[in-house]
């Protein structure tokens, strides 16, 4: 990173004196150091990276939904496969899938709540979809998922 660093500055301004550059290494070396530091840290306390932590909330909703504690304006929200006409004997149904609605804008369609639930839930394995456990149970099992994929 420090001849990078050095290379970096002499690019950009072949003028810059030595105390400069020294300067300037010195503070890439602590963003270095600042940015492992906040790395390991979040990893220490079992932290999810954003991405993760996305996928946490719309699966615990999803949950929510499935068991019924959900809010009301959910209700109409997600449809599993089994309850579908002419869907029932699939082994979708059976692993207890949730159908992903058609969108008219395919740009917008991952994006929206009612895509990215069933997706995120589809993607799940199955013991973390296990409908009998608790909600702890499944955020234990979620977030350990979760962490194990990153």
């Amino acid at each position: 990173m420090q001849v990078w660093c050095d290379w970096q500055l002499t690019l950009c301004d072949p003028h810059l004196s030595a105390l400069e550059v020294r300067f300037s290494r010195q503070c890439a070396i602590q963003i270095d150091v600042y940015l492992t530091f906040t790395f390991t840290m979040c990893h220490d306390l079992h932290w999810l990276p954003v991405q993760q932590r996305i996928k946490y909330k719309l699966g615990t909703m999803v949950f929510k939904y499935l068991r019924r504690m959900a809010p009301s304006y959910l209700a109409d929200m997600y449809t599993p496969v089994s309850s579908t006409t002419g869907s029932q004997h699939l082994r979708s149904a059976a692993r207890h899938n949730l159908t992903i609605p058609q969108s008219r804008l395919a740009r917008y369609r991952s994006r929206s709540f009612a895509t990215s639930g069933p997706s995120i839930w589809n993607l799940l394995p199955l013991t973390v979809r296990d409908l009998t456990l608790t909600f702890t149970g499944f955020c234990i099992r979620l977030k350990t998922e979760l962490l194990a994929s990153i």
